[in-house]
C-alpha cells in the first residue's frame, strides 16, 4: 500500500480556503458516539500499521 508520502504531486491544483467551523464536544451521548465512530473507522482503515507497531 502506498502512503502519502510515496507521492510526488507537481501540478497542485489551487482550491479555495474554507473557513473552519469550531465544534464544541459536551460529554453527552451525541459525543460518545461521534467520536466512537470517528475511532472505529480509523483504527479499521490503519489497523495493519498498527499492528506492525505492536510487535
Amino acid at each position: 500500500m502506498k502512503k502519502l508520502a510515496d507521492y510526488k504531486n507537481r501540478k497542485r491544483k489551487s482550491r479555495p480556503i474554507i473557513e473552519v467551523v469550531p465544534m464544541v464536544f459536551d460529554n453527552n451521548q451525541a459525543t460518545h458516539r461521534l467520536v466512537l465512530h470517528h475511532v472505529k473507522r480509523v483504527i479499521h482503515k490503519h489497523s495493519d500499521e498498527l499492528e506492525k507497531l505492536a510487535k
